[in-house]
Order: C-alpha cells, then structure tokens, then sequence
C-alpha cells in the first residue's frame, strides 16, 4: 500500500451543522484553462441555522466575502451557471425552496416549487432545475415544471450528467431499493441493480468522462471489496488533481469519519490509495482546491457530530521542524478541518479557544476507496460488491428491469 501524500490540520473557521454535500469551491483559474495560476479560491457553505456564506482564507483566518441573514435549514448547495461558461452562480434548496446568488450575495432567484416536502437533493444544469424529496423528483426548465416522476423507494442521491456532453437532460437517481434510475422525462428509461444501497453520487473524473456517461456511487455498506476495514457509508465524493497525475484522483468521505484519496494511473486501472484520514465525526463534504496558500492544494472536509454536548479535547498539533504543540480545547459537534502540506508553515502557533457547532477542516492530501467499473449494459453485476464503482450509464439504453 503505497502513502505518497503528507498533510497537516488547520482550523481555519466555525459555522453551523451542515447536511451532506452543502459545502462547495468555485472553480479557480486552473480550472478555467489558465493552469499556471494558482491563485487561492473561495468557497461557499450553506448550514441548517439557514446561513449561507461565502468564504476565502486570508492570513489564515477564513474572511466572508458574503454572509446571509438566518433562514429555514439548508438542505442542498449546488453551483451552476449557464452551459458552456464558469460555474460561479449559488443555488441553495431550504424547505421547498429553491434561492440563488451571485457570489457577492445578490439574490437573483426565488422560486418556490410547490413541493409538499421538503427539498432532499438538488441537481442544476443550465436552465434545467432538479430536485427530489423523500420519493418525488421534479425537473423545472426555466421555473416551469417539466416532468415528474415518484420513485419506488427513498431518494438518496441524485446528479444529471453533463449537456455538454449527453443530451437531453438525463437525471441519475440513486435510491434506497439498491438501484441506480436513469430518467428520461417522467419515466424512468432505465436501471441498474447494486448490491448495497447507494448513498453518494458523483459524475467520473468530475465531468462524466469522455462521453459524460460515467457516475461515481458510494454504497451504505461501505465495504472495500472483501476488506471489512472500511464499513462507513460513502457520504461524498470529489475529484481533483492531488497528486499530479494525468488524470484526477478521487477524494472520499464516509460517515465514520475517514476520508480518503485514490490515484488512478491508467483509466481503465485499480486506483492506488494515496492517504487515508480517520477523523472522529462524520463527514457530510469533501471538495479539493487551491484554499489557504496560494500554489498549494488542499482538500476541505465538513463533518458532523451525533454528540449534542461540548466535550474537552486535547488536540495534537504537528510542529513542521518533527515537535508538537498542544492545545486543550472545548470543540462541538460539528467542525470543518483543513489539511495542508507539512512543509507550508515554519512552525505552529497554538492557541486554545473555544469553537462552536460546526468548523473548517482543510485536509491538504489524504488514504483507502475503491474503485470498479463496469457498463451498464453489462447484466453481470457480480463485481459490483465494493463500496464505490464508476458506472458507464451509456446513452445506449436498454430496457427497464
């Protein structure tokens, strides 16, 4: 098992509980096509006090550069933009609401669905609004509903691959009766069978591949093939490029606490862990980018306690000439990490503070997912036992099971 990635934490800021995936980076100038920039980026966090924010680190202290007032819970955060261009616009789903900003707070989208529960997941392309509750999923094309569909069992997770690349809108559902439900207008046009119940979604190599066609799912099993180490439910993915490969290596958080990264040489090859991180809470997001300095890569992680009290801990914190520095600190049930590299500080001023329900955590490199692909139109899903696989939901359907 080879270890190439080496990080440290730094806590940068603190915000309220946040649900599974409400934590996003705006894309950076590397992703624009301007690769020798590596200019910081900022990132943007919706919490269940109805706050949103929009936040870059400065100093290493986390600066909002927006701030809303507090609202109902937020239960979904997704960028989106028109196709083809930046996608810098914020969408947030509270209640059965769906708002959007700008990245300097300016709201430019009320609508209201009319759904009689609450907004669970949220996918946005182009023009084209996706959102499901517990079992129903509307599609929404410029504020006017489109198509509906109920699903036969919850709705845990749900991504539309990219227009760029397949068209029409093609919606993935990944629901709690162990399948995967491609949709095609208000049907369901096909299926796919796993062998655990899915719970993350993700489109491969952060656009769909090639063909856009490829999906990245997490299981509740959590298993990494016969190896019961791993058993925490897939919660997020993200891919980026940490380890300076040909192509994106995957970031995975779970439920337990661990995150992880996995490299791929080849595409069609098994992914090499790279790092693995076990944390004591539960992870609701993973994202990489270029976050606290300027050139360097890191990978920010929210997470979420079960504990509801305040409980005293002594924080190890890694001193960058081999000592450490000790902190006793009153942490709550929340906190959002940042992992950078060792060699980014000279030394760690340690301050003992307190912090509230939920804080930054920055993971800079992470160690143990794993990945399987297979094709759709396969009808041996036999080696679909790992908790993740990269899936080819092909724009040749077949029928549905």
């Amino acid at each position: 098992m080879s270890m190439d990635l080496t990080l440290t934490r730094v806590d940068y800021c603190h915000v309220g509980l946040t649900s599974v995936g409400c934590l996003k980076i705006f894309s950076g100038p590397a992703e624009e096509g301007n690769t020798a920039d590596r200019s910081q980026q900022k990132f943007v966090v919706g919490d269940h006090d109805g706050i949103l924010q929009v936040l870059s680190i400065k100093r290493g202290e986390a600066v909002p550069s927006f701030r809303s007032l507090k609202g109902n819970k937020i239960t979904a955060v997704e960028l989106g933009g028109p196709l083809g261009t930046v996608r810098d616009k914020i969408f947030i789903a509270a209640g059965n609401q769906v708002k959007g900003f700008t990245k300097k707070g300016k709201q430019f989208l009320g609508f209201d669905t009319n759904l009689t529960e609450n907004i669970q997941c949220m996918a946005v392309s182009g023009s084209d609004l996706l959102v499901s509750s517990t079992f129903a999923f509307n599609h929404y094309r410029d504020c006017l509903d489109t198509n509906y569909l109920v699903a036969s069992d919850h709705i845990n997770a749900m991504i539309c691959l990219p227009q760029e690349k397949v068209t029409p809108v093609r919606p993935v559902l990944a629901c709690e009766d162990r399948t995967l439900k491609v949709v095609a207008g208000s049907d369901i046009q096909y299926q796919v069978e796993l062998e655990g119940s899915p719970t993350a979604l993700a489109l491969a190599w952060g656009d769909g591949g090639v063909q856009g066609n490829e999906v990245v799912y997490g299981t509740a099993g959590g298993i990494f093939g016969a190896d019961p180490k791993h058993t925490g439910t897939v919660t997020s993915f993200d891919f980026y490029p940490l380890t300076g490969g040909a192509l994106k290596d995957i970031i995975i958080g779970r439920d337990d606490g661990t995150v992880q990264v996995y490299a791929f040489l080849e595409p069609n090859d098994p992914p090499v862990i790279k790092y693995n991180f076990a944390g004591s809470e539960s992870i609701t997001a993973v994202a990489g980018g270029v976050i606290g300095t300027e050139g360097y890569d890191e990978i920010l992680v929210t997470t979420y306690s079960a504990d509801k009290d305040y409980t005293t801990l002594t924080s190890a914190v890694a001193a960058f000439d081999g000592a450490a520095d000790v902190m006793t600190r009153r942490i709550s049930p929340t906190e959002f990490c940042c992992r950078r590299c060792l060699h980014l500080l000279g030394a760690a001023d340690v301050m003992p503070r307190r912090i509230s329900p939920t804080e930054l955590l920055v993971l800079t490199d992470m160690d143990d997912f794993f990945v399987n692909k297979t094709t759709i139109a396969d009808k041996d899903y036999t080696t679909l036992t790992s908790a993740v696989a990269v899936v080819d939901v092909s724009t040749s359907w077949g029928p549905q099971t």
